[in-house]
């Protein structure tokens, strides 16, 4: 039977000393009730509640431009390369990072313009 990688890695940090450390010193404490990751000493970073902290205003502007902008073109969201635009929208909003928000949002209008354009 093969070894888990699993324990061979738990093996090796065990005996891996931490930055600046001894063997028995891991580093950074987990808050309580933050469950850490098998394979770090650390806890993960802490995210706000939303996660988008002062972008959140300006991420639920874009996401409800693009609706509006649906809306108003006339296009039917049921429409195949919308609905993969739409998906790429809510996986950009997905990342909590607003320059990809505004990239997304920015394909999402190029496609429904050339969904617009292949019409006539």
């Amino acid at each position: 039977m093969e070894p888990d990688l699993l324990a061979i890695a738990r093996r090796h940090l065990d005996r891996t000393p931490a930055p600046g450390g001894e063997i028995e010193d891991k580093g950074e404490k987990p808050a309580t009730g933050t469950p850490l990751s098998p394979l770090s000493p650390f806890s993960p970073p802490s995210v706000s509640r939303s996660g988008w902290g002062c972008h959140r205003e300006e991420m639920l502007r874009l996401v409800l431009s693009v609706d509006e902008y649906v809306e108003r073109s006339g296009v039917s969201g049921r429409h195949p390369v919308i609905q993969a635009a739409a998906d790429m929208v809510v996986s950009a909003t997905l990342t909590f990072d607003i320059e990809t928000v505004r990239f997304a949002v920015a394909e999402f209008r190029v496609t429904v313009a050339s969904v617009i354009a292949a019409r006539k």
